[in-house]
């Protein structure tokens, strides 16, 4: 589980890697395309989705109170701070570009 955000560009990355795999010349890469393309529709089912959120939830419900199981997985919490950040930053950078634009407009 990694904090990810919710933007169409992560769909539109996963789209051009597993084209790059199906485009290939190589038989091995276009069968591994085949997978993540399987996989990738699996997971975006209705049904997989809801049943992904629940046991990421339960487990990380899990996670907040068991001090061994912290020691064993990643410090999510951090993870988390860290990605928001990163949110944070991408956003400022539009709001800039965007400003940029609206001044060469003017």
């Amino acid at each position: 589980m990694i904090p990810i955000p919710r933007e169409k560009e992560s769909e539109l990355i996963q789209q051009v890697i597993i084209n790059k795999f199906l485009n290939s010349k190589i038989e091995a890469n276009v069968k591994y395309g085949n997978l993540l393309k399987v996989q990738r529709e699996e997971i975006n089912s209705e049904t997989k989705k809801k049943e992904i959120l629940d046991k990421a939830t339960s487990f990380y419900k899990t996670y907040k109170f068991n001090p061994r199981l912290q020691q064993l997985c990643c410090d999510f919490q951090l993870l988390e701070q860290k990605a928001l950040k990163f949110s944070l930053s991408k956003d400022k950078k539009k709001e800039k570009v965007v400003e940029q634009e609206e001044e060469l407009v003017r």
